[in-house]
């Protein structure tokens, strides 16, 4: 199913389809909503036409002037991000008949190689553009890419943090599928530090920020996953989200009491909300991790208290 229509997409019988770290690019805005409380917003996200839509205007025109190599290369590139593969190769190649820059061509077949999974060409393909686009960043981004499917992981995180450097706006994919790498290999201080290098970059994002807190908790740095999580609560109206979170780092931390106070927060901060909020799936969803997490303190608080012997007379 294509991720920008209900349309569903034939793609190549390949275990090599591009990995796509952590969130889809739709649960990250989920997810960056949830944390932000702007839920409401959700439907007014994606103002720009459909790829479908485009791909046909460009089809229109090309009826008209069908010796345009650069639109062809720009239905080849909406095509690519349709992942309708075979056709974005077969306008690259109409492209190149028609004598378009060889750079173009090579970058653009890349590209397509690299969505489509297929590593191997799409190294060979971007290392033609960067013997003469030495250091393009878009080079070394899909380059970058073909390495980590190649398990040449040494390879792909000098080109991701050179892309990185190089980039003029790297967004928080290229920081998520860095960080990847460093988890594979257990190094979650390096990972931290790349997420926070993203935070510098591209901006304190919900999805590179919660990243980091699933990380500080891996590596039981709970203090400074509670640091990070008391960030987001001073930036952001509504708090419940955040304050869910900083409950259950609280009860993973042992810090049983102050839990139950965090998950009492989260209710109580349910409470004041306008009915129509109280009925979103979300705030349900919120409702019921805050008595699950309050139902597991009872059971660990109860636990752990000792009876009191009173010695006879």
């Amino acid at each position: 199913m294509c991720r920008h229509c209900a349309r569903t997409v034939t793609k190549p019988k390949s275990n090599n389809v591009r990995l796509v770290f952590f969130w889809s690019d739709r649960a990250r805005l989920v997810s960056a909503l949830l944390v932000a409380g702007t839920i409401s917003l959700a439907l007014r996200v994606e103002a720009h036409p459909d790829l479908e839509e485009q791909i046909g205007q460009l089809t229109a025109r090309l009826a008209d002037d069908a010796e345009a190599p650069d639109l062809f290369l720009q239905r080849a590139d909406l095509y690519r991000r349709h992942a309708q593969f075979d056709e974005a190769l077969r306008d690259i190649a109409a492209a190149a008949r028609l004598k378009s820059d060889s750079t173009k061509i090579i970058l653009a077949r890349a590209k397509v190689f690299g969505d489509a999974g297929r590593a191997e060409e799409a190294l060979d393909a971007v290392q033609q553009f960067l013997a003469v686009e030495t250091n393009h960043w878009e080079g070394l981004i899909i380059r970058a890419r073909a390495y980590q499917k190649l398990n040449q992981t040494n390879d792909a995180l000098s080109d991701y943090t050179a892309a990185i450097a190089k980039a003029p706006a790297p967004g928080p994919d290229l920081f998520l599928e860095r960080a990847a790498i460093h988890v594979a290999f257990t190094n979650l201080d390096a990972a931290i530090r790349g997420l926070d290098e993203g935070i510098v970059r591209a901006g304190a994002l919900p999805v590179l920020e919660l990243r980091a807190i699933e990380l500080e908790r891996q590596r039981k740095t709970f203090d400074a996953a509670i640091a990070r999580v008391d960030r987001i609560i001073a930036r952001y109206p509504v708090k419940e989200p955040s304050l869910a979170l900083r409950a259950e780092i609280l009860e993973q931390a042992g810090r049983h009491s102050e839990a139950r106070d965090g998950f009492n927060k989260v209710l109580a901060g349910i409470e004041t909300y306008p009915p129509f909020r109280r009925t979103l799936e979300l705030t349900k969803q919120l409702e019921v991790r805050a008595r699950a997490g309050l139902a597991r303190l009872e059971t660990k608080l109860s636990a752990s208290i000792v009876p009191v012997q009173i010695a006879k007379p």
